[in-house]
């Protein structure tokens, strides 16, 4: 609220106070809304209880306008919540390509790693943003184990992404350990979330790939008793 001398004070949480703003946009009064709090001292970079900054907030929700506006006034993009997690992760996370590539273009450190170690990569692989990975990989991201020894390519394997294990696994740098690997792991998650058509033709390219480039890996089918339904399981 404005005082009698006319100054700011703010009361609100920034990322409560930017969420309750995102409703605004609809009318077309978002960014004077923004430009206002921050003619009035409001912190561009004042962060919630858990380190969330507003410009973290707008990358959540892809606001992409107020994105570019807290950056052109000095927004930090390095600034991480407690767990670890910049802008651009989250960016990633939900898909927010425009806001990642705005990001990336400003210089966002793409191989900063969270407190558990996992990398914008990691996100992009768990969330099966294939185009915001191939973004990240052109600057030049490195595919680094997170802590819990997790690849990129192993973690779209676990969260069930074919786009992605199907694109890492042509990558010059994944071996072919790896790649056995995630063939085991997306074959255990596949039959039990059920496969549309496209899958089933992905996955059976990437058995093809396999066995092209991994002589040495025996695949079997081995029926699960307890669902009736089969497991595909890799070895070496």
């Amino acid at each position: 609220m404005l005082n009698s001398e006319d100054r700011l004070t703010l009361t609100a949480r920034p990322l409560r106070g930017l969420r309750r703003c995102g409703r605004l946009r609809q009318a077309g009064t978002l960014p004077p809304v923004v430009k206002t709090l921050l003619k009035h001292g409001a912190s561009v970079n004042n962060a919630t209880l858990t380190n969330s900054t507003p410009l973290r907030a707008a990358c959540f929700d892809g606001h992409l306008e107020i994105v570019r506006y807290l950056v052109e006034h000095r927004a930090d993009m390095e600034v991480a919540n407690r767990h670890g997690h910049t802008c651009l992760m989250i960016s990633c996370y939900k898909g927010h390509k425009e806001i990642a590539k705005f990001l990336l273009d400003r210089g966002a450190d793409v191989n900063r790693k969270s407190v558990k170690g996992n990398t914008a990569l990691h996100d992009c692989a768990e969330s099966g943003s294939l185009d915001i990975m191939k973004m990240l990989l052109k600057c030049n991201a490195r595919m680094e184990r997170d802590g819990y020894g997790m690849t990129p390519l192993l973690a779209a394997s676990v969260t069930g992404h074919t786009n992605i294990v199907e694109y890492l696994a042509h990558q010059p740098r994944t071996s072919r350990e790896e790649c056995i690997d995630a063939l085991e792991l997306l074959g255990h998650r596949l039959p039990y979330r059920g496969l549309i058509s496209e899958e089933i033709e992905m996955l059976c390219a990437l058995l093809q790939l396999f066995f092209k480039h991994c002589s040495a890996c025996l695949v079997h089918l081995v029926l699960n008793s307890r669902c009736g339904r089969n497991r595909l399981h890799c070895s070496y």
